[in-house]
């Protein structure tokens, strides 16, 4: 296996606690980071998924773009 691969397998348990838990220096960032990220996405990507299917041209057009 690959000297960098070994290092984050052998610490995979305590990389999953630190990151979703939240124990550590950086206290569950992946999460905090990952989950407002996600919630942002869907909605813009709902907003523009209904801007495209817009009748207007002038919310279709930005909304394609």
């Amino acid at each position: 296996m690959i000297d960098g691969l070994e290092v984050i397998w052998r610490n995979l348990p305590f990389l999953m606690i630190q990151g979703f838990l939240g124990f550590g220096k950086f206290v569950g960032g992946t999460v905090r980071l990952a989950i407002p990220a996600i919630v942002l996405g869907f909605l813009l990507g709902i907003f523009i998924g209904l801007g495209r299917l817009a009748p207007r041209p002038w919310i279709r057009i930005p909304a394609t773009l």
